[in-house]
């Protein structure tokens, strides 16, 4: 029997599930960010690690891995051997950047269009002759519009407005003074513009937003409302430099900024279907470690059959969680990550 370690690192987390051949599930494991652009070597090791193990420690895995696939942004061969090297015996490891790993996922292989926005953003699209293009993921700098972290951007500069009387009231502001102890929005500055002050920290204000917009706040809404409209335009690039206009194409939304529902592909929508009147809107199939495990079994020359698709969907049903990530873990996740753990 073979077996398989797929990692998915980005901004906020890093998933690792272990498999074996047959696509049988056997354990899995979650951590802070693994995105080379934004955190320390140490860091980066420490968390890939810490993945990996927590995953074939709740398998007790003892045995050989055939194959790593990671796909996880600027993490590369030589960072990935001295993270992994010394759990267990690996005959292979191969790294490349999330979207492939997004996208396998979100569409389990099939063409189709993934958007992904997490703490950054960025779109994939596959056509139907099987050409391929990867548009945004530029970073806090120079792109990431819609992304959790943008969301968190906005809410804090809409809030600082509102306090002054420059914008409509929100209740934003009591939120962030609620989130941040503090007394008075000025004192957001001490706060924000600290050293230790990350762009995880600020990804993780756009729940907040989706809480206000949900309660019925109205520039909340709209803020969610504008952040889909611009991946809605990351995605109708996409599609028009694959030529997918005129086709049927599903269209996955995928990462921590899906968790506002309607509220997020409202505005996709206005963009995509003037572009695409055959596009359908579709949650994803997987989350994106499964996808590295289908990538794992891809690149060890074993054939992703339907059948093995099969046997996923139905030990994820099982579990009550289709896309992969057991619920107790990911309220694991959200409590670390509001104690500022996982570093």
């Amino acid at each position: 029997m073979k077996y398989y370690l797929g990692i998915d690192g980005g901004g906020s987390n890093t998933t690792a599930v272990l498999a074996d051949e047959s696509g049988n599930l056997l354990g899995m494991g979650m951590a802070g960010p693994t995105s080379g652009h934004f955190i320390g070597h140490q860091a980066l090791i420490h968390h890939l690690r810490a993945a990996a193990a927590f995953a074939l420690d709740s398998a007790r895995f003892e045995g050989q891995l055939d194959l790593v696939f990671i796909g996880a942004p600027a993490v590369y061969q030589d960072t990935a051997e001295e993270a992994l090297s010394c759990l267990v015996p690996i005959k292979n490891i191969h790294c490349e950047g999330d979207s492939r790993t997004a996208f396998t996922a979100a569409l389990g292989g099939q063409p189709g269009i993934v958007i992904l926005a997490g703490t950054g953003s960025f779109a994939r699209g596959v056509n139907k002759r099987g050409e391929t293009l990867t548009l945004g993921g530029w970073g806090t700098l120079l792109g990431d519009e819609g992304s959790a972290y943008d969301i968190g951007v906005q809410a804090l500069r809409l809030a600082v407005r509102s306090s002054e009387g420059r914008a409509p009231k929100t209740a934003l502001v009591d939120l962030l003074k609620e989130r941040f102890r503090i007394s008075r929005v000025r004192e957001l500055t001490r706060i924000v513009y600290r050293d230790d002050f990350t762009r995880e920290q600020i990804a993780s204000l756009a729940p907040l937003v989706t809480a206000a917009a949900r309660s019925g706040d109205e520039p909340a809404r709209r803020l969610l409302y504008e952040a889909g409209r611009q991946l809605g335009q990351l995605a109708c690039a996409v599609l028009t430099q694959l030529g997918m206009e005129d086709d049927d194409v599903p269209i996955v939304l995928t990462g921590g900024v899906q968790a506002a529902g309607d509220l997020i592909l409202e505005g996709i929508a206005a963009e995509v279907m003037p572009v695409c009147p055959g596009a359908t809107l579709r949650s994803p199939r997987y989350d994106p470690a499964v996808g590295a495990i289908l990538l794992a079994l891809e690149a060890d020359g074993i054939a992703v059959t339907e059948e093995i698709k099969a046997n996923l969907d139905r030990q994820l049903t099982e579990t009550g969680e289709r896309v992969g990530v057991p619920r107790y873990v990911r309220q694991l996740w959200s409590d670390e990550q509001a104690r500022g753990g996982w570093s």
